[in-house]
């Protein structure tokens, strides 16, 4: 369905007042038919239509229709470039923008809540009609951005998320976190289970032994580091404040792996001092992240690597039928172990880092494939996913939260 033109127009001369001709023709370049009877054309020479125009501006020459109420003087808005239907029956504008949308009003209605409340019955409640059409203001509460991302949800014109063929999953975090927002603040009902849905990519609930990387949609190629230095930091507080639990604890654990800096600081956006910060909002929630920082961080040689550190120091081979042979590098499986323990203790990969989910990268499984023996390889590789599920089950009480709601035995293939 396609939109006006976005022009800039004054609502002024749109009220169904004594000007008819004039209000006629704005009709015509609209599009919209006024539902009223037009009146006889009476045409004028240019000083009379003038010396009109300046009567009818003063009140206490023309009184009103008493079903129009007056708009407030010089308002000027600019139709939506998207949302503005010519088949449209209700305009909408939101406190301190002059954006205006004309849409439909029982697509409103189906969203439930405030709208519901507001917009099923008759309008005579409303201020004033724009183009013998209702006008309707939102609460000043609603931010435009989350208004605009509601009615792409309803219009279809976006996709919130969904599973992409790798069976990795597609994001738009933007709308999720204004979904969830404008949901909250109306009322309404399918927006949040939507917006939950497609953050449950970002922070899941159950357990998988690879997380695959999350694509984000309306992300531009420069903006990619700031997301990830920010996206969690947000998320954070959207959560906290709406109540979402089941996502704390992977929340808490994406916002762990922000340096200190960043998390005490906050993050300004842009390089401008005046750009948006984005900091954790609640003290409570940011000391249970510090706290649970430290405990991952700690995770990472008692859990996770535990399995490779406990055969070197004991010198113990992963598998008694290990039969010590030299493999790819030269050495034997429990040389190659002891070669990379020491590499990581070089480099304090294992206790310099708040990763407690992710032992090995891809590349990491092929080398250890590649150097161990076929008999090595399987445990080793089963101690990698075990390792990593008990980090996964103690995740909340490394952040003092409550346990995983969700039963571990029904996590879902990766």
């Amino acid at each position: 369905m396609t939109s006006t033109p976005a022009s800039t127009y004054n609502v002024d001369s749109a009220i169904d007042g004594p000007r008819g001709t004039k209000r006629k023709n704005l009709d015509d370049l609209q599009g919209i038919q006024s539902s009223e009877r037009p009146q006889k054309r009476k045409y004028f020479t240019r000083s009379t239509r003038k010396r009109l125009q300046k009567e009818t501006i003063t009140p206490t020459q023309h009184a009103i229709p008493e079903r129009v109420q007056a708009v407030p003087q010089q308002t000027a808005y600019v139709p939506d470039h998207q949302f503005y239907f010519k088949d449209g029956d209700l305009f909408v504008t939101i406190p301190g923008n002059k954006t205006l949308f004309l849409v439909h009003r029982k697509n409103l209605v189906g969203l439930g809540g405030y709208f519901e409340d507001t917009l099923a019955g008759d309008l005579v409640h409303l201020d004033f009609r724009l183009y013998s059409l209702p006008h309707y203001p939102l609460p000043e509460f609603v931010a435009f951005r989350d208004f605009r991302f509601l009615l792409a949800y309803l219009y279809g014109t976006i996709t919130i998320s969904k599973e992409l063929p790798d069976g990795s999953g597609y994001v738009y975090f933007e709308a999720t976190l204004s979904l969830i927002r404008i949901n909250e603040q109306l009322g309404l009902s399918k927006p949040r289970e939507i917006a939950v849905a497609a953050l449950k990519y970002l922070f899941p609930t159950t357990f998988r032994p690879n997380f695959k990387q999350v694509t984000i949609a309306g992300l531009k190629l420069h903006e990619e580091e700031m997301f990830f230095r920010t996206f969690p930091i947000r998320a954070v507080n959207v959560i906290t404040q709406y109540g979402l639990d089941a996502l704390r604890p992977m929340a808490f654990y994406h916002a762990s792996q922000l340096s200190m800096d960043d998390l005490f600081n906050g993050v300004r956006s842009g390089d401008d001092e005046n750009g948006a910060l984005d900091r954790i909002t609640d003290w409570q929630v940011f000391r249970k992240i510090v706290e649970g920082r430290e405990r991952i961080q700690s995770s990472r040689r008692k859990v996770l690597f535990e399995w490779l550190e406990v055969p070197v120091t004991a010198n113990v081979r992963l598998s008694e039928e290990c039969e010590q042979r030299r493999m790819k590098s030269r050495e034997t499986c429990l040389g190659f172990l002891a070669e990379v323990c020491g590499e990581f203790r070089k480099t304090n990969f294992l206790d310099g880092r708040c990763d407690a989910l992710l032992g090995l990268n891809p590349r990491g499984h092929e080398l250890f494939e590649e150097h161990l023996c076929e008999n090595c390889w399987p445990v080793a590789e089963g101690h990698i996913y075990e390792a990593a599920r008990k980090n996964w089950e103690q995740l909340p009480e490394y952040f003092g939260l409550e346990p995983w709601e969700t039963p571990e035995g029904q996590e879902e293939a990766a």
